[in-house]
């Protein structure tokens, strides 16, 4: 009965780092691919503003949107309208994780003049 105990603690104990660390790399994988794709779509929605309000009013929502995820720093936005198109340019940092250092949005939406 004793080493039966003794063994349950002992495999208890050599499985829980591994499932700690299976738990730590999906919340990881998580967190990036949220931040992707709160990004994508900010990004996108602050360059379609740009065909109907001003470009600095557009930046300042995507700003503020972009303040609400902790770990996602954002270096760089612009949103420029010409005649033919509205860009919208956003470099973030993640500050969680050192490998992947910092991601490149681009997003451009051509202007179609109806006749």
């Amino acid at each position: 009965m004793m080493n039966q105990k003794g063994q349950t603690l002992v495999e208890t104990l050599l499985v829980l780092p591994l499932l700690l660390l299976v738990f730590s790399s999906l919340l990881i994988i998580f967190s990036l691919t949220f931040a992707f794709f709160y990004s994508q779509y900010h990004l996108h929605e602050a360059t379609f503003c740009g065909l109907s309000y001003p470009t600095n009013h557009c930046q300042k929502i995507l700003t503020k949107n972009m303040t609400l995820l902790n770990f996602v720093k954002t270096n760089s936005i612009s949103i420029v309208k010409t005649q033919t198109q509205v860009i919208g340019n956003m470099t973030v940092e993640l500050n969680a994780i050192d490998e992947l250092k910092s991601m490149h949005f681009t997003k451009t939406i051509e202007l179609v003049q109806w006749k």
